[in-house]
């Protein structure tokens, strides 16, 4: 992949070292679909790309440490179209040929990537950008560009067509995925949403999102909200808020808001109907006009959406019913009880807290609880009574500290919890680590993502050295007694039962289980969508897709009810039952073993090899893992 920069352009905000941030991004005169025709994008670019830039947090770019911002994109070496944004950085298509030329790049650190062309060209197409990592330099991120359309659409099914270019390969690939409804593709009706790693597109008839999951190559339709039979949308969004998916639509009436309480169920909640004419009202130096458009929900307030009335951009507060223009609005205005209708701080006279100590809007603190000097505690956090927070830690907004819970140290270091956790009664989480090779007064780190649940009881200790940190990921359950050591990187979405217990350096990947009274020992990787079964002792690596017990635990086989609760598809499945059964036929682990395979295999297993060169197979294992790799027909509908 060819990086270009201009000369003396790569100017980096070194400075602030956070994360970069969000673009709300208001794309004026940007068309939403994408033409392959160079005129016909011309024609709707008539003006250079401007756009209304807002942080995570609600701060207006344009001044401040982001002040060097080049909204007019500028460091590129020919005009372009803005098509979508993530993460700080910016997803454009050049008119520089007569094909189509994608453009990534970042308008703080002026840093552009130009991508190869894609293999087919549409008249339009719908396209999602996803990018992560939290480096400010753009060679320091991982990002994937998804191209959507639908090939042919029958009575019974829909056959949907994606581009897919990841930069880590440099390539563009293509998928035919085949849907069981049949659907059409909407290009116009605003980007798609990307949520959780899956991607949602619109439909034409307002009544359905389609949903594309890249991890399981599933498409699927999910329900928008019922709405009468005299409501008539103008103007409608999806996108999300505090880490719920949210869909706002207007008519010249009214305006409701609705929040997916449950992905699976698709079941809608109904949480605002604003009337227009009240809103107006309430807001008299605002013109009234006819057409209100929808454009954004603010990332970290779901009562806050960014709406644009005459093309000019407001903030709406839908529970005050106040209207204020973007550029008028400051953070303190933005996040006052005043602005959003949050509970002011309570604080019990028997607590400590320190002046010092950084507290967010509708902060609870409970009796007997004490919050040192360093401390930042987000918005909406509960301590519940006898909790402490010690040392330099930060929380995350809307996390709770149970009864006798602790968190953090006054040792040197830092304890960073994202948002919505849960510390269970008398947890110790963030303390100093139980590793003889600590040296005292190094700076030691613990990070911990968002959604998670630490049970009563638990333990989690920071790292033992000051260039590692002790890593959990989002949304994982860390039931009662369990204990996670020194340096551990847990990944996502796992399930560690009552006494699981990590030892230092263990890796644990994604949506893996461990049953209760599980003991792993230190450097041991295990492998995504694994299980261990109850009193196992685990001493080597874990490979993917597998199952492991015993007292010294070894292989019994795939982790097939895993796999089926996981949404795998049937071929799936068998192209891991062909890749190990390879594996035991040839006992040879290197990268010619998977030459037969298909390579979605490849992409589905880039670490599974690795796994398997360390571990050591006794002869039990591999009569346990033949007999369950070899499925039967009587194993097969599990997977319809």
């Amino acid at each position: 992949m060819q990086q270009e920069a201009e000369g003396g352009g790569m100017e980096s905000s070194r400075a602030s070292r956070t994360r970069n941030p969000f673009f709300l991004g208001l794309f004026r005169q940007t068309p939403v679909a994408v033409s392959s025709d160079p005129s016909i994008r011309r024609m709707n670019q008539t003006k250079p790309p401007q756009f209304l830039p807002v942080c995570k947090e609600g701060r207006d770019l344009k001044s401040g440490k982001w002040g060097n911002l080049d909204d007019s994109l500028s460091f590129l070496p020919t005009s372009a179209t803005i098509v979508a944004s993530s993460n700080g950085c910016l997803l454009c298509c050049t008119d520089r040929i007569k094909n189509m030329d994608y453009v990534v790049c970042n308008p703080v650190t002026r840093e552009f990537h130009m991508l190869p062309q894609p293999h087919r060209l549409y008249p339009y197409d719908a396209t999602a950008f996803v990018c992560k990592g939290d480096n400010d330099s753009l060679t320091g991120l991982r990002y994937e560009i998804y191209r959507a359309r639908v090939a042919s659409a029958v009575s019974l099914a829909t056959t949907l067509e994606l581009d897919v270019f990841s930069s880590i390969t440099g390539e563009w690939t293509q998928l035919s995925l085949i849907a069981a409804s049949p659907f059409q593709l909407s290009v116009h009706l605003g980007p798609p949403l990307v949520f959780a790693d899956v991607i949602y597109w619109r439909s034409y008839s307002y009544d359905y999102m389609i949903e594309y999951d890249p991890t399981r190559e599933l498409v699927e339709l999910k329900p928008l909200p019922e709405r009468g039979r005299n409501f008539r949308i103008w103007s409608d969004h999806i996108g999300q808020s505090e880490g719920k998916i949210q869909y706002v639509r207007a008519d010249n009436l009214e305006i409701e808001v609705w929040v997916l309480e449950d992905i699976k169920k698709g079941e809608w909640t109904m949480t605002q109907r604003v009337s227009v004419e009240a809103m107006f009202k309430r807001n008299p130096h605002v013109v009234s006009t006819i057409y209100i458009g929808i454009q954004h929900f603010h990332p970290r307030n779901q009562l806050l959406m960014l709406i644009t009335l005459d093309g000019k951009p407001y903030w709406y507060n839908y529970r005050s019913g106040r209207l204020s223009a973007f550029r008028d609005v400051n953070e303190e205005e933005k996040f006052s009880s005043t602005e959003t209708g949050t509970k002011c701080n309570f604080i019990h006279p028997s607590a400590v807290v320190h002046p010092n100590a950084i507290l967010g809007q509708g902060v609870s603190v409970g009796p007997f609880c004490t919050v040192g000097p360093s401390a930042k505690l987000g918005n909406a956090c509960r301590l519940y009574p006898g909790s402490h927070v010690c040392g330099n830690t930060e929380l995350g907004d809307d996390c709770i500290l149970m009864m006798g819970a602790v968190v953090g140290d006054e040792l040197p270091g830092h304890t960073l919890i994202g948002c919505n956790n849960i510390i269970g009664h008398h947890a110790v989480v963030g303390i100093k680590c139980q590793d003889m090779k600590y040296k005292p007064g190094s700076e030691c780190y613990l990070q911990i993502g968002d959604n998670n649940e630490i049970r009563e009881y638990a333990s989690v200790h920071r790292s033992s050295l000051p260039n590692e940190r002790t890593m959990i990921g989002d949304n994982n359950l860390i039931m009662g007694s369990c204990h996670i050591a020194h340096d551990c990187k847990v990944g996502n979405n796992n399930i560690f039962a009552n006494n699981t217990l990590l030892a230092g350096h263990v890796v644990v990947e994604d949506f893996t289980h461990t049953a209760g009274a599980t003991v792993i020992h230190q450097f041991c990787h295990i492998g995504s969508f694994s299980f261990i079964g109850g009193g196992s002792v685990v001493s080597q690596d874990v490979p993917k897709y597998t199952m492991v017990s015993g007292e010294r635990a070894e292989l019994r086989g795939l982790n097939l009810e895993g796999l089926r609760r996981r949404g795998f598809q049937l071929w799936s499945v068998l192209m891991v039952s062909q890749t190990f059964n390879l594996l035991l036929a040839t006992c040879v682990f290197c990268e010619m073993t998977f030459c037969g395979i298909s390579p979605r295999v490849a992409l589905l297993l880039p670490e599974a090899i690795g796994a398997w060169r360390h571990f050591k197979f006794p002869q039990s294992s591999l009569f346990h893992l033949r007999r369950y790799t070899n499925l039967n027909k009587n194993l097969l509908p599990c997977f319809y």
